[in-house]
């Protein structure tokens, strides 16, 4: 996945995120589930995260920078 595939798939889980009360247990529960269950898929997604990593920060805090404080 590139930087900007993930930026778009971002957002339609944020949509969907907003609407679940218990997203930080959802979202704990599939990656206990992906790393039983298919530890090679979850060992390849978290060096993709790595790689992906700076230009996550990168984007967040230009996002931040965008909205004034007050």
């Amino acid at each position: 996945m590139k930087f900007n595939e993930y930026k778009e798939a971002e957002k339609e889980l944020d949509k969907q995120l907003d609407s679940e009360s218990n997203s930080p247990n959802l979202i704990k529960y599939v990656s206990v589930w992906l790393k039983d269950r298919e530890p090679e898929k979850f060992k390849e997604l978290v060096s993709r995260f790595h790689y992906l990593e700076p230009n996550i920060y990168a984007d967040q805090e230009m996002a931040q920078d965008e909205d004034p404080p007050f």
